[in-house]
């Protein structure tokens, strides 16, 4: 036993052991791999930096999801793309959630990406980008300007991008599991309009526990700090599970609830890191909440479906 807890061959066997879960076999589903001696692995370009390559493809989905909004009146637009960068050193992924492939933004999510990376002292050299989106002449001259290069896919060339494709499928696979958990057990507040937040919170929960060779997360490989050591395992929740946040309202009446019951989505990339963000399900707007108790389980809908609040 490490002081990191389980060791990967430890829990290998650990997973073995644990019963067959309806959600994960619903959500990984994949048709079995062809064997074939033809054709050889795309090789990727090696970097022994973070930064160093990265990276990008895009995922876009057929059912439109919600935009992730805190204030004002729900907004009608949806998410219907979701970029994913991809750092060849550390494999860590970073997504950013897009209304569409205009080039306005494709330019965000690039500096999105850039200014999260460069917090923790990154700076992005190098792209490798499908021949789509990524080709476009602005984009290209907004790289050069910024002393940054780019590398493109042969058209529909896809395996030549293999780093991220792959990436791509297991976080796909991984929020598409929790989705359909949350949702099989929770229908009257989770849909697949949630989607974007399974999303993002998939890629959190890879970066924070996927260990490398050297038993580093990928967060501490990208970063070189050592983040892991600090992070509380009971502040991660099972996504899309209910919670009772702590009623804000000075005047509440002393035998009222004094509590709403939102839907957990996340944490918040702005606060600290036990901060969730929740999504109320009447009004569609997320918010940071702290004086909160969660539902890992969903054992309370049983009673609640039977009772008026």
């Amino acid at each position: 036993m490490s002081k990191r807890g389980i060791l990967p061959k430890e829990f290998v066997k650990l997973q073995k052991d644990l019963p067959i879960c309806g959600s994960c076999l619903f959500g990984k589903q994949t048709r079995r791999p062809q064997r074939s001696k033809r054709g050889r692995p795309i090789q990727q370009p090696e970097h022994n930096y973070p930064g160093g390559g990265v990276s990008t493809d895009q995922i876009i989905s057929a059912q439109p999801g919600l935009v992730p909004q805190s204030t004002g009146t729900l907004a009608s637009k949806r998410i219907t793309t979701a970029t994913v960068f991809v750092d060849h050193f550390s494999d860590l992924s970073y997504v950013v959630l897009m209304t569409s492939c205009s080039g306005q933004e494709i330019h965000c999510a690039n500096q999105e990406f850039e200014a999260w990376a460069a917090s923790h002292g990154i700076r992005i050299l190098h792209y490798h980008a499908d021949n789509g989106c990524f080709a476009k002449t602005s984009f290209k001259e907004d790289l050069c300007l910024n002393a940054q290069s780019i590398s493109i896919c042969g058209v529909n060339a896809h395996s030549q991008n293999g780093i991220v494709e792959r990436q791509n499928h297991f976080i796909t696979e991984s929020a598409r599991t929790m989705l359909l958990h949350a949702e099989r057990l929770w229908p009257e507040g989770v849909s697949p309009l949630l989607w974007p937040f399974a999303l993002k919170y998939a890629a959190h929960i890879v970066n924070h526990f996927a260990l490398n060779t050297k038993g580093m997360s990928l967060l501490e490989h990208f970063t070189g700090n050592t983040l892991l050591d600090n992070v509380d395992l009971n502040d991660f929740r099972t996504f899309g599970s209910p919670c009772y946040v702590l009623d804000s309202a000075q005047h509440v009446p002393k035998w009222d609830p004094c509590s709403s019951l939102p839907i957990f989505v996340g944490f918040s990339a702005l606060h600290a890191r036990n901060v969730a963000m929740v999504l109320n399900p009447f009004t569609g707007l997320v918010s940071p909440q702290y004086h909160i108790t969660f539902d890992d389980h969903f054992q309370t809908l049983t009673g609640l479906r039977n009772t008026a609040f």
